[in-house]
């Protein structure tokens, strides 16, 4: 269910925390009291911090469009008038009309630092466009306008959705020629073509199918080229490539340039604002600009602090290398229509406004389209909540009012909506203070009910004029979890006197050491660090050795060492014991310590530690990438950001009564790594689906007794996801289905693997004991009595059913199945996961390799496998009793057909299981290794090496309020879900297609990193997760920013503190971070290293188009700059080349260009630069034979590899030939790699944001074969 209430979302979210961090971090059954210990004081500790509630009002309003025709007396192009009526006719922001002004009439500088969503493009869009239409010189080609973007995500967006629609639709016919230049640009390719693939996208589709792409939006490189766009998109890197290559250079053939354009001009920091203020001045010097060059610089994330506007304009002018602007900033506020104690208004009470958010969570619920908002279906939930209609009058039909057009005219009159507008006018703000001070007699719990209904309804309500919410509003929430839990042991107990969340801690008490857990059975550990005679709970920062070490904690349990194979040999634990002082970790000799009970770790010899890789309790091992099988109390970075997101997705309100994923709910989150946003989309997907699929399931057995096949669950999985809107399923092409026939060998498949692969003995619905598996009764029924019949003396007929059942799971649990229903594929890795691809099997007794597994160990060795084990060991059958029934159960179940033939040996017939809800109380607990069980003999534990016996499961730690999984599957009720990455390694097309899908509502969640960050508009959007804490508060207000455009429900905002010191920091004092205000921009000009660079690009530029071809469109190689033998005089050749170049007419112009560069730099930092600064002719010259030297020095080791070559076929060896073809191959392979590349690679032209000071590993021997014994 939806939930509007924050207060509500943080509290679902502490318990949640709470509930995720004991059960994923498990503590065994052993440890009552510590287990008990742990939740009460996680449950006293303040995960979640909020929420606090920012007001993002409306903008001060200023003129119209309208009136700033020249027509009606203004000052802009009459052109402008053919824009659409309602955007004429509305008013501007004030600081919209203040930015046109001054642009427009003053023909000033701007920086626009105005908030996100407060119509920045607008403030530069007009004046440029008005620019063009007043151009008195329209026809004389050359570029009028160039637009900056920091990445192609945002150019894309702000050109189709912005640029396009004005130019190429409203304004058609003032033929303005636009275009987008970066490196998507298609080159060598139809426009036909081009306009096909951009048609695919959706939206673009939905503004231009009717009419198409107009002419003047060129599309193609050889367009732009052939005719330079009046308005060119582009990025800063295109930027620096279009001024070095001469097939770019008719692009800037005519100096034509009028303005500048760079938006989010905040991301320009450090370097890369050094990087770009060379490339402006770059640019306009090989234009020959000079004359003042109007530029625009916007951004939402610029410092507000009293000096702030100064700096900015500093910042501005030293990175255009121009004037300096006029800061232009926008003023937010409440609705001018919203006063409060006007005579007229009317109150509401805190209980009638609780009616209002109960009945507007069951509106928006139940009407999730729009169109079925209507004040009729209000009505109703209204008199549900026995709220009085006497405030929500009925729409005029006469004037076919939008429900929210009502609802804004009739409480614009209220005191509790303009009171919070007020109050909220001064800042952010903690929930529960403002609830209080807008209903100060009521409870704070009424209060905060309350104040939820004032905002749904405030964000519901929106103006007629402009669409903007009455009380717009976005809420701040940030969770954590906790650094780890430390112990301080003891010889009482349960091993231990007291614990501290933390990761270690000392007090008067004593020293408390690092806590562990196995994370299978819940074995708690703990770890010291022996250094000179103590044992201490941190790692010293010394050079000396120090010992890691790990111990048991309290008194050591009776436990058996084992591989965790089908079959095992065993071994005794031996315990090493250890004295130490509680107060100061001194290691003693006598009895006066505390005795410690050390396990046996493994030293890593890489990693110069040793590790507990195998449970001494259950034997578990550490699996993949996992170093031990034990954890710290934190339960991982991942997991955690899965789990919020999850409940945030839950929190949001349905989106579509169609059958999408999650309902089409969907929401924005963000990470700072590229990785960590690529590795959270399908890590998300994967485990979100996991519980989906859980939850269904526990659905459609709820109102059955009768146990079902998987082709029928299949079926009545379906059904639920359809009657929740949400049977959207994962299909094999990376999208979904709604049709069942289409995947419903996916799904059943899923519902299988939920009961037949090994991974999930702790949180499958089957091990919590929601679930039981059966199999076809008569059949089974058929096998036990025959059984119970020959083997009497052994066991009872109860018995011996529970024997067949343990043995079954065996071969059902290791995947050894076939004829499932549906025919899933078993070597689909979508449907089993890649570890549990193909075919398994069981053969009677291991005779090969090909089978998977064998049902009984070789007679004569002393080995044992599960059945063995658990027959003789645990129920203490002979040898010979327990061959001969495991003999006999293997007949009969293959008489039975139970056991059919597959792959090379036998596997369980799928078609013959059954799956129903399980019987209340009948899961035991093993109080060893604490596997949870159903079926057992003798009250004896069935896992393998477990000596251990049974009691019934905890009733409270298999509860919907301890257990987190319980309570996900039940409670939670998740749906299926679609999350995508959305970052800057994809694809211009797949992004973009992503995108689209997200504004369909396709999918759920989009992982992102920076490509989100600025401005691209998704639509409606409710909730933003940062995955970890920004690194500044500006990016913390680009990313949250994305959130309430268009939104009908107060957006949430939710941050993730990571197990850092700085995210910790942030979670510490949120409250203070959210009110910080950004930094002011930096860029400095003196940086000689950079500046050369620049100078040095304008020298390759110019010799390039000496070399190379201006009229081939192909990007340039290493052949194209070095071509020939590059033979051993080849860098003396190649340095002489350069100096005579040099010394050219073209070489002296050049030299003249770069160091004209100099000039463009303020007189106030113009000596500091040039002091630091080498001859440009020199520079050129020894780098240039730097980079010869790299280039020659590889071109002739293959050419001495060649000719070893042509040695061998000269004496007939057969392997000659190919070696020739090999490393011919690799020389023209290595010649052929991007010019512009190798160049940035080597520090010889700017790079921008990547580093250029790294290494390159390139390995060019042969391998060699060499033979390893041993």
């Amino acid at each position: 269910m939806s939930e509007a209430n924050p207060l509500k979302l943080a509290q679902t979210l502490q318990e949640t925390l709470t509930r995720y961090i004991t059960t994923t971090v498990p503590i065994h059954s052993r440890y009552p009291k510590l287990k008990e210990d742990f939740w009460n004081i996680l449950e006293s500790e303040q995960l979640v911090k909020g929420p606090y509630i920012e007001s993002v009002p409306d903008f001060e309003k200023g003129k119209t469009l309208r009136s700033l025709l020249q027509k009606n007396g203004g000052f802009m192009h009459d052109g402008l008038g053919l824009i659409e009526p309602d955007i004429l006719d509305r008013k501007l922001h004030l600081h919209q009309d203040i930015a046109i002004t001054q642009a427009c009439k003053e023909d000033k500088n701007l920086v626009v630092a105005t908030g996100t969503g407060s119509g920045k493009t607008e403030t530069f869009l007009y004046p440029i466009v008005n620019k063009l239409l007043k151009d008195k010189d329209f026809n004389k080609p050359g570029v009028r306008i160039i637009l900056v973007y920091p990445m192609n995500a945002l150019a894309n967006d702000q050109l189709y959705y912005r640029i396009a629609p004005l130019l190429g639709q409203t304004l058609k016919e003032y033929d303005i020629t636009f275009g987008r230049y970066t490196g998507q640009t298609k080159r060598g390719v139809e426009r036909k073509r081009v306009v096909e693939e951009m048609l695919e996208n959706s939206k673009i589709s939905d503004i231009f199918s009717d009419d198409g792409i107009p002419s003047n939006w060129l599309v193609t490189r050889e367009e732009m080229l052939a005719n330079p766009p009046k308005v060119l998109v582009t990025n800063y890197a295109m930027l620096e490539h279009l001024l070095l290559l001469p097939a770019n250079s008719s692009l800037f053939s005519t100096t034509a340039l009028q303005a500048l354009v760079l938006d989010e001009v905040h991301t320009y920091a450090g370097a890369q604002a050094t990087e770009v203020a060379f490339l402006l001045r770059k640019l306009k010097n090989r234009l020959g600009v000079d004359y003042p060059l109007q530029y625009f610089a916007t951004s939402a994330s610029l410092g507000n602090s009293p000096e702030s506007d100064e700096k900015l304009k500093t910042f501005a002018a030293n990175l255009f290398g121009e004037n300096k602007p006029v800061v232009v900033r926008g003023n937010r506020e409440a609705h001018a229509e919203l006063s409060v104690g006007q005579n007229d208004n009317f109150n509401l009470t805190d209980k009638e406004w609780i009616g209002v958010a109960d009945s507007f969570k069951l509106f928006l619920d139940s009407n999730p389209n729009e169109n079925d908002q209507t004040y009729w279906n209000l009505e109703e939930c209204l008199e549900a909540s026995d709220l009085n209609l006497r405030y929500f009058q009925e729409p005029d039909k006469d004037n076919y009012k939008k429900l929210s057009d009502s609802l804004f005219d009739v409480f614009t009159s209220n005191n509790e909506i303009a009171n919070a507008a007020k109050i909220l006018q001064a800042g952010i703000i903690d929930f529960i203070e403002l609830a209080i001070n807008i209903f100060p007699l009521s409870t704070k719990e009424n209060a905060a009910l309350a104040l939820t209904g004032v905002i749904q309804l405030g964000m519901f309500a929106k103006s007629p004029i402009n669409g903007f919410p009455l009380l717009p509003c976005r809420h701040h929430i940030i969770a954590g979890a906790i650094e780890g839990l430390c112990v301080l042991p003891s010889n009482i107990n349960e091993g231990y006197s007291a614990i501290k969340l933390a990761k270690s801690h000392s007090d008067e008490r004593g020293v408390y050491y690092p806590m562990l857990t196995c994370r299978q059975c819940g074995q708690p550990y703990f770890e010291g660090f022996q250094h000179k005679g103590k044992l201490l709970n941190q790692r010293p920062s010394v050079k000396t050795a120090v010992r890691r070490r790990i111990f048991w904690l309290g008194h050591t349990a009776n436990s058996t060492t084992f591989d965790e194979d089908d079959e095992s040999e065993l071994k005794v634990n031996d315990w090493k014991k250890l004295r130490i002082s509680p107060n100061t970790g001194e290691i003693v000799s006598d009895d006066t310590g505390i005795l410690l009970y050390e396990v046996a770790t493994e030293e890593d010899q890489q990693e110069k530690t040793n590790y507990l890789t195998k449970c001494v309790s259950c034997n578990a091992k550490a699996t993949g990438a996992t170093a031990e099988i034990i954890t710290r109390f934190y339960p991982g970075n991942e997991s955690l950001s899965s789990v919020i997101t999850q409940k945030v997705l839950e929190a949001l309100p349905p989106k579509s009564t169609d059958n999408l994923p999650m309902a089409g709910r969907k929401l924005l989150t963000f990470s700072d790594n590229r990785q960590d946003a690529a590795f959270f989309a399908p890590y998300f997907q994967r485990t979100a689906n996991d519980f989906a699929h859980r939850s269904a399931i526990l659905n459609a057995l709820k109102d059955t007794d009768e146990p079902i096949k998987f082709d029928t669950l299949a079926r009545m999985v379906r059904a639920y996801w359809d009657d929740n809107n949400s049977f959207a399923y994962p299909n094999r092409d990376g999208g979904f289905s709604s049709y069942f026939e289409d995947i419903k060998d996916i799904l059943t498949g899923r519902l299988v693997a939920e009961f037949c692969t090994p991974p999930g003995r702790r949180i499958s619905i089957e091990s919590l004991g929601l679930v039981e598996v059966s199999y076809e009764k008569r059949t089974f029924s058929k096998i036990v009595n025959k059984l119970t019949e020959e083997f009497s003396k052994f066991a009872n007929h109860e018995q011996i059913k529970n024997l067949v059942l343990i043995f079954l799971e065996h071969i059902r649990r290791s995947k050894s199945i076939t004829n499932i229903p549906n025919k899933p594929d078993l070597e689909d890795g979508l449907i089993w996961g890649e570890n549990y691809r193909g075919q398994r099997c069981f053969e009677f007794e291991r005779t090969s390799k090909s089978a998977t597994f064998a049902w009984i160990s070789k007679i004569g060795t002393k080995r044992y496998n599960r059945r063995t084990w658990y027959l003789t060991k645990q129920l203490g059958w002979k040898d010979d009793v327990s061959h001969d029934f495991l003999v006999k159960l293997w007949e009969y179940l293959e008489q039975s057909k139970l056991l059919i033939r597959a792959g090379t040996g036998r596997a369980l017939d799928a078609s013959a299981i059954y799956i129903s809800k399980a019987k209340p109380d009948s899961l035991h607990e093993c109080q060893s290794c604490g596997l949870k069980q159903f079926y057992f003999v003798n009250d004896k534990c069935t896992a393998f090496g477990c000596l251990g016996d049974l009691i019934k499961s905890d009733d409270i730690q298999l509860s919907i309020e301890r257990n987190h999984y319980l309570n996900s599957y039940i409670q939670s009720k998740p749906l299926l879900v679609c999350a995508n990455e959305h970052t800057a390694s994809l694809s211009t097309e797949l992004r973009e297609k992503i995108e689209s899908r997200f504004h369909e509502k396709k999918v759920n969640v989009l992982s992102c990193t920076t490509t989100m960050e600025v401005g691209v508009d998704l639509g409606e959007l409710e909730a933003v997760v940062n995955l970890n804490v920004p690194p500044s508060v500006a990016s913390y207000q680009q990313r949250t920013g994305r959130a309430g455009r268009r939104a009908q429900a107060a957006p949430f905002c939710v941050t993730i503190a990571r197990n850092s010191h700085y995210d910790r920091v942030v979670f510490a004092d949120f409250e203070s971070y959210l009110k910080k205000s950004p930094s002011d921009p930096l860029v400095h000009l003196t940086n000689a290293t950079i500046f050369q660079r620049h100078q040095l690009s304008i020298l390759l530029s110019n010799y390039l188009n000496s070399k190379l071809d201006p009229k081939v469109l192909k990007a340039p190689t290493l052949i194209d700059l070095f071509s020939g033998d590059l033979d051993d005089g080849y860098q003396k050749f190649f340095r002489k080349n350069i100096l005579l170049w040099l010394e050219s007419p073209q070489g002296i112009q050049a030299v003249t260009e770069a160091n004209l560069l100099i000039e463009s730099i303020p007189e106030e930092f113009r000596g500091t630069l040039v002091a630091r600064l080498k001859n440009v002719s020199v520079l050129l010259v020894d780098e240039l034979e730097k980079f010869a030297a790299i280039v020659s020095d590889r071109w002739q080791r293959y050419a001495q590899k060649i000719t070893e070559a042509k040695k061998l076929v000269a004496k007939d060896d057969a392997s000659g030939a190919s070696l020739i073809t090999r490393w011919d191959s690799q020389r023209k392979k290595f010649m052929g790699q991007y010019l512009v590349n190798q160049l940035s690679e080597k520090g010889l032209i700017p790079t921008y944001s990547f580093p250029v000071h790294s290494l390159t590993l390139e390995v060019t021997k042969e391998k060699k074969h060499m033979k390893i014994s041993g």
